[in-house]
């Protein structure tokens, strides 16, 4: 038989050859096929969602001409929406920088006349809202400038009028998709409201949006320069660049400056192109995401090109004795890349499974807003990268041992330098060493990350609440001004709807206010501390709440008295405030007795009566910044949180508890009935998910690198097992040589650790942003990662040491 022509078959021929020799050796092919698999379909599932997330385009005309305009303070420390009276002034705004500009409030809205109430997610826009967006309605018309000129009452800021544009699920969901909606009535919020059109399907901007309401401006919103709450969205001008349009917004910076010093003094415009915008909590942990399911295939990838190289190794007399009998050395190259690349490619229609399922998981376990509304799923993007790294790590996988094998030159040459045994040559060590050195580096680094954001989430879920949210429920309303147009309407609502829960079976408290702690954003009001100096003026946390609200949560009272049935309209104004606020416009003088003037409220003086703990605002990653507490009955407001404490399991009370509210105003939407504890686990679950992800790969990395170590080792230790005997038999002892294999052994454990240490580090430091309270180069976590590899390390070298050294000397020479 010609040995040449055996390694130099017909394409299909080498195909059934390969895959035959694969078969027979089927234990190994599954030890290198299920990792890579695991690893392929990590890394397409977490590009999938890079892709959707943050790299295509957004399905908007020319996306990339879009941003969102916000303040920015001089300290970087965040953006804010705009205010009505900047907006306003934006718009007017004659510099030729943008094609148009258009606000935005996300609002809840009751649709009537479909049964129970339905509260819809809502949003007011300004007319040219779809102009800037450049995406009409599919059916009807956008809101025009007369639909938006409503009357609004004067002590009102922002308002909608009286037409409605319908998103594209609400019209197929509640009116069954008919055309001959459009210029019909439906009542929302007590409103007739004339239907003008529908919206495409798939557009939702901003998120969740599911029904448009015409934006009005009330007088008094011309004055109203410190409430932020207005997004702001615009297009760029034909042939502006974005450093061009941020010059442009810098000088109407100065402009707003000077008109309202007080409130404007150190407040710029910052232009973010949307798409950033959007995804500006996103973006870091999907990028760490993708960063490290890449090196989880990595560290498959030289897990199995180290099994294949030691496959190669068994099968290097065999190929010299090829080579001697007529094979050419470009044959055993080929052959060994055919086997690598179909376990690839294996690999990758298995990874492609994998990849599947693990984008249901990663959306069933991701935050809503991850996602929103995408149908994220394998497309052919996806297909194609999957290939692409498969085959990729096929070639990478077989390159190294095909390479080694192929310098093989005669059969006498291999015959000397081994005869039957495994010992290692010089470029085989090598190459042996630098994967150990690799799988080593890499699994430093996704431990060491793994450490960190698990000690990260630990400091997250230690931070004090200030409050207690076991067994509470909220009820989430807003009353709809066409029912309560006065203030004695919304105070008569409230007092009832305290009672009415309060009288709920298992109920032992409840509240109403404003905002919960945590869940909420810190809504900012501008107090002034000194009534002898009127332009000092600081924003807080302003929250209008009833007796029952701090007590519901049972907010420690620290000094003073609390809020009390008392403190009612035409009593004298009260306050209570946060230790924060106290320590910080107070420091060391008693707080209690002292006046605060609320901007909202220039006329009235607001008497501190008592000082209670600190609770945050706006998740938990923020210092408690400074709040104040103020009778709803003396600041009446249309949003509210309705708190209930329930004994046993709360979730139980929830048809009791939404039943009290419509016994009070049975036409009242209901946004949301949850337990807070349910609500602060949401607030979590972005560092949550990512903390569990990264400790799943954290775990699988140590494991394939413990597995890959210990392989090598367990290879070193039988290819020294001539040497080990002799050494034995000179009468060396157990203990000595234990040591020699693991002194031999020291170096590549000690650059791979160094290398890893580095990347560790580096990785880290570009992770910054998403810790909490744990610096990169935190000792601990390194240290823990550290001891967590060396323990793999010394085990993988001792173990198999001590396995050849415990047998007598003859029988280890005999054995080898």
């Amino acid at each position: 038989m010609n040995l040449r022509r055996s390694w130099h078959l017909s394409p299909l021929r080498e195909l059934r050859v390969v895959g035959r020799g694969l078969w027979r050796r089927r234990g190994l092919a599954t030890m290198i096929v299920l990792p890579l698999a695991l690893g392929i379909g990590a890394t397409v599932a977490i590009y999938t969602a890079v892709q959707d997330v943050l790299l295509a385009p957004l399905d908007f005309p020319r996306p990339e001409r879009l941003v969102s305009v916000r303040h920015s303070s001089p300290e970087g420390d965040g953006t804010l929406r705009l205010s009505p009276a900047n907006y306003l002034d934006l718009e007017s705004w004659d510099g030729g920088a943008f094609d148009g500009v258009a606000a935005y409030q996300a609002v809840d809205a009751t649709l009537l006349g479909q049964g129970d109430p339905i509260t819809l997610n809502a949003v007011r826009v300004t007319p040219s809202f779809f102009r800037v967006m450049a995406i009409p309605p599919a059916l009807g018309r956008p809101f025009d400038d007369a639909m938006a000129r409503v009357p609004v009452p004067a002590e009102t800021i922002l308002d909608h009028g009286a037409y409605v544009i319908l998103g594209h699920g609400v019209w197929q969901k509640y009116f069954g998709g008919r055309a001959s909606v459009v210029g019909e009535t439906v009542t929302i919020d007590d409103r007739r409201l004339q239907v003008v059109g529908v919206m495409p399907e798939g557009f939702r901007f901003p998120a969740q949006a599911e029904i448009y309401l015409p934006l009005g401006f009330g007088e008094i919103a011309l004055e109203d320069r410190g409430g932020y709450y207005l997004e702001t969205v615009a297009r760029l001008a034909d042939g502006v660049t974005m450093d061009q349009a941020q010059r442009n917004a810098d000088l109407l910076a100065t402009r707003l400056q000077e008109a309202a010093p007080r409130i404007n003094g150190d407040l710029g415009l910052s232009l973010i192109p949307l798409r950033d915008f959007l995804v500006d909590d996103l973006e870091l942990g999907l990028w760490l995401l993708f960063a490290t399911s890449a090196l989880i295939l990595l560290l498959v990838a030289a897990n199995s090109a180290q099994l294949f190289l030691a496959h190669g190794l068994e099968r290097q007399r065999d190929v010299a004795v090829r080579l001697a009998l007529g094979a050419h050395h470009r044959d055993v190259v080929k052959r060994f890349l055919l086997e690598s690349t179909a376990l690839a490619f294996a690999s990758t229609l298995l990874g492609l499974v994998l990849a599947d399922l693990g984008l249901d998981l990663l959306v069933a376990l991701a935050p809503a807003e991850l996602f929103a509304d995408r149908a994220v799923g394998l497309d052919l993007g996806s297909l194609t990268f999957a290939l692409v790294v498969g085959l990729s790590t096929g070639v990478l996988v077989g390159l190294a041992p095909a390479l080694y094998l192929s310098r093989i030159r005669s059969l006498p040459e291999r015959l000397a330098e081994g005869g039957r045994s495994l010992s290692l040559g010089r470029g085989q060590k090598l190459l042996q060493d630098g994967m150990v050195v690799a799988q080593l580096s890499l699994a430093v680094v996704l431990v060491h990350v793994t450490y960190l954001m698990v000690m990260s989430y630990h400091e997250l879920r230690s931070v004090p609440l200030g409050f207690d949210p076991e067994g509470v429920v909220t009820v989430d309303v807003t009353l709809p001004w066409e029912r309560y147009e006065d203030e004695d309407s919304m105070r008569f609502f409230v007092e009832r709807v305290a009672a009415e829960l309060a009288a709920v079976p298992g109920v032992s408290a409840a509240g109403v206010g404003l905002r919960l702690p945590v869940i909420d954003s810190g809504g900012g009001i501008w107090i002034q501390v000194d009534p002898n100096r009127p332009d000092e003026i600081h924003a807080v946390t302003f929250n209008a709440v009833d007796p029952g609200f701090l007590r519901t949560l049972e907010v420690a009272l620290l000094r003073g008295r609390g809020l009390e049935p008392t403190d009612r309209a035409g009593a004298p104004p009260v306050a209570v405030i946060s230790r924060a606020l106290a320590q910080r416009f107070f420091p060391g003088r008693d707080a209690l007795g002292e006046t605060l003037v609320l901007t909202p409220w220039p006329e009235r003086r607001f008497e501190v009566v008592g000082i209670v703990e600190d609770v945050p605002q706006g998740g938990l990653k923020h210092e408690p910044s400074p709040a104040v507490y103020v009778p709803y009955a003396q600041t009446p407001m249309d949003r509210l949180r309705l708190v209930a404490k329930v004994g046993g399991d709360p979730r139980l009370a929830f048809p009791a508890l939404r039943a009290a509210v419509w016994s009070v105003d049975p036409s009242l939407g209901i946004r949301r009935v949850a337990t807070v504890d349910s609500l602060l686990e949401t607030v979590l679950l972005p560092d949550r998910f990512s903390t569990t992800l990264l400790g799943i790969y954290g775990l699988f990395g140590a494991i394939l690198a413990a597995s890959g170590i210990f392989g090598v080792m367990a290879f070193f230790a039988e290819s020294r097992r001539v040497e080990i005997g002799l050494r034995l038999a000179l009468g060396g002892t157990p203990r000595d040589l234990i040591a020699w294999v693991v002194s031999r052994a020291a170096g590549r454990a000690v650059l791979g650790l160094g290398l890893g240490v580095a990347g560790a580090l580096a990785l880290g430091i570009a992770i910054a942003d998403r810790l909490f309270r744990v610096e990169p180069w935190s000792p601990l976590p390194l240290a823990l990662s550290l001891l967590s590899l060396l323990s793999i390390v010394s085990l993988a070298h001792f173990l198999p040491a001590r396995r050849i050294v415990r047998h007598e000397p003859a029988s280890v020479l005999h054995r080898a």
